[in-house]
């Protein structure tokens, strides 16, 4: 999935902006920015998608529990971090590295359920 991914999320990552301006006119150069700050965990939920069901199939349903709600709570407290420092893009740049350690623990603790 990374090989099949990595060259539109690249695109982009690189050209998000020029590419929403283009496609969609200028007032959407912005949504381009938010694009391309996204792409990076875009991709890497786009090659964990696959196990994204696999604590139903190991009987480990609590764990679905346990990372929807540190999602919520994260994925909150990174946008108003992101808010208290008068700066969105920093809430979105939390939020994707966040998203990247929780992507890791789910598929570790999956990796060794297995």
């Amino acid at each position: 999935l990374f090989l099949l991914g990595i060259m539109p999320f690249s695109c982009l990552y690189l050209w998000g902006p020029d590419l929403f301006a283009f496609v969609f006119g200028e007032p959407w150069r912005e949504s381009g920015k938010i694009a391309a700050a996204l792409s990076p965990m875009l991709l890497v939920m786009f090659m964990s998608s696959p196990t994204s069901t696999a604590f139903i199939v190991v009987k480990q349903q609590k764990y679905n529990f346990i990372f929807g709600v540190t999602g919520t709570l994260y994925r909150s407290a990174a946008f108003y971090y992101g808010w208290v420092m008068g700066d969105f893009y920093l809430g979105i740049k939390v939020w994707v590295v966040c998203e990247y350690i929780q992507i890791f623990f789910y598929n570790a603790i999956l990796w060794r359920k297995m």
